[in-house]
């Protein structure tokens, strides 16, 4: 298989089943038979052959192998037919039975010539192959040899040894013919095998024959040995065939690609369907001065890829291409994020500024659920994205927008430990790696808490409004009680000073006249009103346009719902427009009554007028009760008018007790999210880090809130007194609470305002006062006072809506010894942190180096995290550290050319990209990153590796 350098796939996965049985095997169902021989028997061959490859694409099997019991006379018969298939790989088996009674399977590289099967099935004695033609093979009998010296006899054959797996049969003990027996710990411990097949599915699978497999059981051996499912389907309805379910990575279609998911079985080896990253990076492309006039193109594994290669060959500036292709770049972050001492920030612009140039530019393809983006950023307008979806279409976005896009993370060199620089934003860095999900809804509480607090200091000013409102219809009720008093006082001695009764009567019914004309407006004022509201109805009900939704309609239950939308809407429309029409009927009703009342109105004036002339000696007292009917009238129409506005502004004081319960919700659930973003932290970071949810001690906005309040007071030392008390309302046991004093303040407030906000407090109030500010020193008659003139809607609203900011405090564990988390180690953090990183699944990592963050003594730990992180996101790495490419397991390695292979025009090129399993590629690895095969030698002489126990 041959793939353009840059574009090799990597380690891919692949359904497999090793165990399959041609029907030449003994233990084949009838039917079919098939001899071979004739060209009629071999084209039946080669149907069933074809029959079996089109079986395996159907079942999604993409790599299994024709296991017949000592024989592979079907084998050819099988690659041929998946020749032509190009999905199921065929790798060539047979199954042996050892005279120890255990069986085995065998395994062949695919390119391995038939001469080498012909070779190993020498090597069973006793062993009789039938003739090629025949249609069943010979009668299974063991092979005179124990499955022991048969993995001698294998291991010690050069012809055989690197072109073929043996794979030991170690179901659980009561599993016909296999090595999991009393009695064969010995042989078991000692055989040189990396993987072993059983036939049942892995789930099923004894607990303590897992852990024998895997070197968990000492008397078994400390080797740890890869556990492979296989269905042995000898049905021709193929009722076993992939039944147990094992998936298998592979970089290459070779025995040596077996034999590496073998040893790295925890990354490479899958009983159920792999979990392949949702969001994922496909492809770099780069155009620059680094990567010379033709386009640079890079593709990318959707496990863990790694770029090595000599210092200067141009790994650090391809991940920096990336990094400023998703907007990652530290440029692109907030300037708070980034150290004011790094260098490293200049220096990284300064690499985009020169190699992009004006005609530069750098394309990420990435996969977003299975749908492909390309996203073009160049150095000339880099602060947007401009995305090509699959249909061609464009969207421009801005750098933040493509951030939450794509969520990727990325490190520059050394930039593990520099992140951890801030020790203010240390722990909230920590935080966001480990519970990313919680921190997002901690954000999202966050803004809906600046929400809140400005919508608290809306309905107080609007709750205040209402108190003045209340204020002020109190005050216009006792001026009308007052006016109609001194009315009925007048009236009193108009009736003692001989007045007639008939007279009085006119005069008194002056004032019922001015309340009906009163009432007259006021139905007005409520008819255009309502009308309006109506009107609006009708404008804005149920107006949803299915339209707007493209493709809902084509649902017949949405196009059903739809109907009943437009039916309720029209049905209600019918009632709003007969209200209407009622309205209309209100109006001219209205215009009739006050035609009418006016008349009626006029005639009466002229009785009024006529019962004031006749009492001319009494002339100064009608005068008086005509003025004070007439400030009467006014009176009661102010009063109408407050009191509705009055019944306008009525829910202002539940709004207001709304929104500050929703502010104590928001805080309450903010507290259990972080609460679970603590434990997140310290159950993903390996026991490196310990974590919890710390109350602030001090509220800043709590003191901040106060001060204002206790300015000009002249207390003092003002802000220290403020946090000592703050900090005592804070305690868990305090009394009062910080709740308790807002609540207070807020009483006598409103009894300020009801009291028409006078200057001065009264003895009651300003004693209240004294009791609740300050829990160790007592305000001056001055200073409560200056306090009380402080209490408005403003300073109010700043108490109700001051927040703690709770946050999470962090230890690191060293050796079983906490220390505080800014002072351990930058590589101690560092660890912690990658930890954290590789424990997590939410998207692409990419770093630089993490090695040169790193203790030596956590590389190890790190790449076992490596190994397990990688099939739940995407790893881009660069490194020089061999462990983290081999002992991590790297899916796709690409080396970059360098040293006395490097072009001499400096350009950044491709050596060779592929997996472990790539021969290149593993000779690059001992060449750049071991010192060759000597030097590796010589450290495996001096360590003495043959002859030391384990």
């Amino acid at each position: 298989m041959t793939f353009i350098k840059g574009h090799h796939p990597g380690a891919v996965w692949r359904k497999a089943d090793l165990q399959c049985h041609s029907p030449r095997d003994q233990g084949w169902t009838q039917p079919p038979s098939l001899p071979g021989g004739t060209p009629e028997f071999e084209k039946a061959r080669d149907d069933w052959a074809a029959l079996f490859i089109a079986e395996c694409r159907t079942r999604n099997l993409e790599l299994v192998s024709i296991t017949d019991h000592h024989d592979m006379t079907f084998v050819p018969y099988v690659v041929k037919a998946a020749a032509g298939d190009k999905f199921t790989l065929v790798m060539p088996g047979v199954e042996v039975t050892c005279n120890d009674n255990t069986q085995c399977l065998v395994l062949f590289d695919p390119a391995c010539p038939p001469e080498i099967w012909t070779h190993f099935l020498g090597k069973l004695k006793g062993v009789t192959q039938s003739p090629a033609n025949e249609s069943k093979a010979a009668k299974a009998v063991n092979a005179g040899i124990s499955i022991s010296d048969l993995f001698e006899d294998v291991t010690s054959d050069k012809a055989l040894r690197d072109v073929c797996i043996m794979l030991p049969h170690f179901s659980d003990p009561s599993a016909h013919k296999s090595l999991n027996e009393p009695g064969h710990h010995d042989r078991f411990a000692t055989i040189q095998c990396d993987g072993v097949y059983i036939e049942k599915p892995f789930s099923d699978l004894e607990r303590g024959t897992q852990d024998k497999a895997y070197g968990k059981v000492s008397d078994w051996g400390t080797r740890r040995r890869a556990i492979i499912a296989t269905g042995d389907n000898k049905m021709p309805t193929w009722d076993r065939l992939g039944t147990h379910e094992c998936w298998i990575k592979l970089g290459d279609e070779t025995i040596e690609a077996l034999r590496q998911a073998l040893l790295a079985d925890e990354a490479r080896i899958s009983h159920a369907t792999p979990v392949i990253p949702s969001e994922r990076i496909v492809e770099l492309r780069v155009l620059s001065t680094l990567t010379g006039e033709e386009l640079f193109t890079m593709s990318f594994n959707d496990g863990f890829n790694v770029i090595i290669g000599g210092r200067g060959s141009g790994k650090s500036a391809l991940l920096e291409y990336l990094r400023f292709g998703l907007g990652r770049t530290l440029k692109d972050l907030p300037r708070r994020e980034i150290d004011v001492f790094d260098t490293s920030f200049d220096r990284e612009a300064q690499l985009i500024d020169d190699t992009l140039g004006d005609d530069g530019y750098v394309e990420v393809i990435i996969e977003r659920e299975g749908v492909r983006e390309t996203w073009l950023r160049t150095s000339k307008d880099r602060d947007v994205i401009t995305v090509t979806n699959e249909d061609d279409s464009e969207t421009e976005f801005s750098i933040e927008d493509a951030q939450q896009r794509f969520p990727a993370r990325a490190f520059s060199q050394k930039g593990l430990s520099t992140t951890m620089n801030d020790s203010a934003n240390a722990a909230e860095q920590v935080t966001g790696i480990a519970a990313a999900e919680q921190l997002d809804k901690r954000r999202d509480i966050d803004t809906s808490i600046e929400r809140v607090k400005r919508q608290i200091g809306t309905t107080l000013r609007k709750q205040t409004a209402y108190w003045e409102i209340q204020l002020e219809r109190r005050r216009a009720q006792t001026r009308i009680a007052d006016l109609k008093r001194r009315i009925a006082a007048i009236a009193a001695r108009l009736e003692k000073e001989g007045v007639s009764r008939e007279t009085l009567d006119v005069i008194a019914k002056k004032a019922v006249y001015d309340r009906t004309k009163n009432y007259q407006g006021q139905v007005n004022r409520a008819r255009n009103t309502d009308r309006d509201r109506l009107t609006a109805l009708r404008e804005n009900f149920l107006n949803i346009k299915i339209a707007s939704f493209q493709g809902a309609e084509d649902f017949p239950e949405i196009a059903a719902l739809d109907a009943a939308v437009a039916a309720a809407r029209d049905n209600v429309l019918r009632h709003v427009q007969a209200a209407l029409d009622d309205m209309r009927v209100l109006g001219q009703a209205y215009v009739d009554s006050l035609a009418a009342f006016t008349s009626r109105e006029d005639q009466f004036r002229i009785q009024l007028d006529a019962a004031v002339q006749a009492q001319s000696a009494h002339k100064q007292l009608l005068e008086d009760s005509a003025k004070l009917s007439a400030e009467l009238k006014e009176a009661e129409a102010e009063e109408l008018e407050i009191g509705e506005q009055e019944e306008a502004t009525k829910d202002a004081p539940k709004n207001f007790a709304d929104s500050c319960a929703e502010l104590d919700k928001l805080l309450t659930e903010r507290t259990r999210v972080l609460t679970e973003a603590a434990m997140k932290v310290e159950g993903q970071s390996g026991k490196m880090l310990k974590a919890s949810h710390r109350r602030d001690p001090r509220p800043r906005e709590y003191v901040d809130a106060l001060m204002k309040v206790m300015a000009s007071a002249r207390v003092h030392d003002v802000e220290s007194k403020c946090e000592d008390w703050i900090r005592e309302l804070a305690k868990h046991d305090a009394n009062p609470t910080w709740a308790v004093v807002r609540a207070s303040l807020l009483v006598l407030f409103k009894a300020k305002v009801m009291a028409g906000s006078p200057t001065e407090p009264s003895d009651d109030h300003a004693k209240k006062l004294k009791d609740l500010i300050f829990s160790q020193s007592n305000l001056t008659d001055q200073q409560t006072h200056r306090v009380y003139q402080n209490l408005d809607d403003d300073r109010l609203s700043d108490i109700f809506a001051a927040v703690p900011r709770d946050f999470i405090v962090m230890n690191y564990v060293d050796q079983g010894r906490a220390v505080e988390f800014e002072k351990a180690s930058p590589g101690q953090q560092a660890s912690a942190l990658l930890e954290l990183l590789l424990n997590q699944s939410a998207g692409t990592l990419i770093i630089d180096q993490p090695e040169d963050d790193l203790d030596n003594r956590v590389i190890m730990q790190i790449v076992n995290l490596i190994r397990k992180s990688k099939d739940r996101r995407q790893l881009l790495f660069t490194t020089h550290n061999p462990n983290i490419v081999v002992n991590g397991d790297a899916d796709k390695v690409v080396a970059l050319k360098s040293g006395d292979t490097a072009q001499t025009d400096g350009r950044i090129q491709i050596d060779v990209d592929g997996a472990i399993e790539t021969p290149e590629i593993r000779k690059v690895i001992t060449h750049i990153m071991e010192g060759g095969k000597a030097a590796f030698d010589l450290r495996n002489r001096k360590y003495n590796f043959e002859t030391i126990a384990d």
